[in-house]
């Protein structure tokens, strides 16, 4: 028996799973296109940010070698890490910039902790020396009382220990400097809690001078030991290496930084701590 059929009706099923098998081809061709082009973009992110990372380790390496030279100031380092490029083997490169932060950052300081704080500024002219900040008449130490001093009936109280030195070259700390250091230790408590706590140290410009101040009581707030001159404006001193690196691979950019403290130079003039009840003869 023959069952009667309307012409076309086979041609219109087979346009019918041409469509479906076109669909799902196209679905599919998509799908692996675009996971394609996510790993591409990753592979190139990923050898950008690599490369931005060995920037950033180079700069920081720099750094930490010109600190322990003893020869090079901040201001050379930040220049010299501002000059550092490179091509990849890769096909990656990246470029670097460094600059340095020459104001006063403002730090918290948990009870029992200890911070130093160094002034002097650095002078390459004739071989690298420490000399004492221009001007410099006073270091204002100022800070704010936590709310947990209020709150457990304490007024904040910090220990500071103040020194001094005379200029003197790198090339001579092998020896004895040419003068004594003069130093100070005393505690102050907060006269105005729980904010406006300050002390000043009176100072001069031919020294370079070392201020550590622990929070004993309780816990302070935005503290700052600020170099001034006679009229109470700030002298600026290098504190904090910036660097930026860039890394670049085909047409992707990544970008990071860092933020190192420049090495207190004072705390390498002395190797060691000798503790003795009575005098120490050399």
């Amino acid at each position: 028996m023959f069952v009667n059929q309307p012409r076309g009706s086979t041609l219109v099923f087979v346009l019918l799973i041409m469509l479906v098998a076109m669909v799902i081809t196209t679905t599919v061709t998509t799908v692996i296109v675009n996971n394609l082009q996510t790993a591409t973009a990753y592979n190139q992110h990923a050898h950008a940010y690599y490369a931005m990372e060995s920037g950033l380790e180079r700069a920081l390496y720099y750094a930490q070698s010109a600190r322990a030279s003893k020869t090079i100031a901040a201001a050379t380092t930040a220049s010299t890490i501002s000059t550092l490029t490179d091509d990849l083997g890769n096909g990656a490169s990246y470029t670097i910039a460094a600059s340095f932060v020459e104001d006063t950052t403002a730090i918290d300081l948990a009870a029992g902790e200890v911070v130093q704080f160094d002034m002097y500024t650095e002078d390459s002219s004739a071989g690298y020396r420490l000399t004492p900040i221009t001007d410099l008449a006073n270091i204002a130490i100022d800070w704010v009382e936590a709310s947990s001093c209020a709150a457990s009936g304490l007024t904040s109280q910090i220990e500071a220990s103040f020194s001094s030195w005379t200029q003197f070259n790198w090339e001579d700390i092998s020896g004895s400097p040419a003068s004594s250091a003069l130093g100070t230790h005393f505690t102050y408590t907060c006269a105005s809690p729980p904010s406006a706590c300050s002390y000043d140290l009176g100072v001069d410009s031919s020294h370079l001078y070392k201020v550590r101040v622990k929070a004993l009581s309780c816990a302070i707030e935005s503290l700052t030991v600020t170099p001034q001159d006679s009229f109470g404006a700030t002298l600026t001193v290098a504190n904090t290496l910036e660097i930026e690196a860039t890394g670049d691979y085909g047409q992707i950019s990544r970008s990071g930084s860092a933020t190192t403290p420049w090495s207190p130079a004072l705390n390498r003039y002395f190797e060691y701590v000798l503790f003795a009840e009575d005098a120490i003869s050399k």
